[in-house]
């Protein structure tokens, strides 16, 4: 019975849904499949015989309402339901994911609201048991205990109740702190974080650069190299079977949004340039930070560094 339920994994973002899909097919997960929510509305409206078409304006907001459209297929029908990154959820797409399910479904919500980078309101999810867990095993003890502190850094429009536990057994290595002044001094401190990363003997594989901007305004995402390091980063297309094509560089590039839900063993955290210190730039913080599981480098302008390693005692 147990091989032959459905289970459906739905997330935001795809970066994190290729993971999951990926190690589902390590595992041998005949049953499960993954999907990031746009995908998955595409899946579904394809396999009806409807092709969205992408080149109209407002299509993706769209979707959820041909989906809707459509008649119950129990091909899209599941056992289990994981929902992951569920603060970028709206409540429509609830409406989606709800017809997916019968009335045995086992439903499994997964949200932080600190890392809701986009601002939405959460979903209502009336009558479900809910169970907060502020506890952190991902990140050593140096990581977590510094974003307490950052905190204060920050204006928020109401206070932010974050207290988190830090439940990881090491301590971990000493967060490391790179400034600059300009963009060419920009380009050189990322390098050198790479470098301080590989010299604490992490391979380039286990390093992750993630910049704080997005992917039309970062500087780092368009190189190609940072000194004697190759850059592998996304290019924006996808190959015939949807799959993300990179760049052939050696060190994963990734701009904050995308790289959410994953993690790496080091982290280059760069172009930290906070001019308003505001509650949506200690998100990202809190999201980048939390992506390292042993070593951090933080790099960003004097002003920002300056002030935030004045926080930390």
């Amino acid at each position: 019975h147990l091989q032959k339920a459905r289970t459906l994994y739905v997330c935001y973002n795809r970066p994190l849904a290729s993971h999951m899909a990926q190690q589902i097919r390590l595992e041998g997960q005949l049953g499960a499949q993954a999907f990031n929510f746009h995908a998955l509305c595409d899946r579904v409206l394809r396999d009806a015989g409807v092709e969205p078409d992408y080149s109209a304006p407002g299509v993706f907001a769209s979707l959820p309402d041909l989906v809707l459209a459509l008649p119950v297929d129990k091909r899209w029908v599941f056992d289990s339901i994981v929902v992951d990154e569920g603060q970028d959820f709206e409540q429509p797409w609830f409406e989606v994911l709800h017809r997916m399910a019968h009335p045995k479904t086992r439903w499994f919500w997964l949200e932080d609201p600190v890392q809701n980078l986009y601002a939405k309101p959460g979903v209502s999810l009336p009558d479900w048991v809910e169970l907060t867990v502020p506890v952190n095993y991902r990140n050593p003890r140096r990581i977590v205990q510094a974003l307490m502190q950052l905190k204060s850094q920050f204006v928020f429009q109401k206070p932010l109740d974050l207290q988190v536990e830090a439940a990881c057994p090491l301590d971990g290595l000493p967060i490391e702190w790179m400034s600059y002044a300009d963009d060419d001094g920009l380009l050189n401190a990322t390098g050198k974080a790479i470098t301080l990363c590989l010299k604490r003997g992490f391979a380039r594989d286990k390093i992750a650069v993630l910049t704080l901007r997005g992917h039309e305004k970062s500087k780092v995402l368009k190189q190609a190299n940072l000194g004697p390091h190759s850059l592998r980063h996304f290019t924006g297309q996808y190959d015939e079977h949807g799959v993300q094509i990179f760049t052939e560089g050696s060190v994963l590039t990734e701009s904050v949004y995308r790289f959410k839900g994953q993690s790496a063993q080091a982290v280059v955290v760069t172009e930290m340039d906070f001019e308003e210190f505001s509650e949506q730039d200690y998100r990202k913080l809190f999201v980048a930070m939390t992506r390292a599981t042993l070593c951090l480098v933080m790099v960003g302008n004097q002003r920002s560094v300056d002030r935030l390693k004045s926080a930390l005692v």
